[in-house]
C-alpha cells in the first residue's frame, strides 16, 4: 500500500482530484488531496499575508496532523 499526497498546482484545489481518491482506494492506496488556504474552498482565508510559506505549511499540516510517513509526495502544476 502507498500513501500518496497531492501538492496541486496554482489556482486550483484539492478536490480536482476526487475522481482519483476512489481508484487509487480500489487498489490499496491512499490519497490525500488538501487545498492550500485562500484557494478553492479555503478561498475565505485568502489575503496579502498568504504564499508560498503558507502552502508549504499546509502541505506539512497535512503530514503532521494525519501522522504520515513514508508518502509519496505528488507536484502538479
Amino acid at each position: 500500500m502507498a500513501i500518496f499526497v497531492v501538492a496541486h498546482g496554482a489556482w486550483s484545489a484539492g478536490w480536482v482530484w476526487k475522481k482519483m481518491r476512489p481508484l487509487l482506494r480500489e487498489r490499496g492506496h491512499e490519497l490525500f488531496t488538501p487545498t492550500y488556504t485562500g484557494l478553492g474552498e479555503r478561498v475565505h482565508l485568502a489575503s496579502r499575508d498568504v504564499g508560498l510559506e503558507t502552502h508549504i505549511a499546509d502541505i506539512l499540516g497535512v503530514l503532521q496532523f494525519e501522522d504520515l510517513r513514508n508518502v509519496i509526495l505528488i507536484g502538479h502544476s
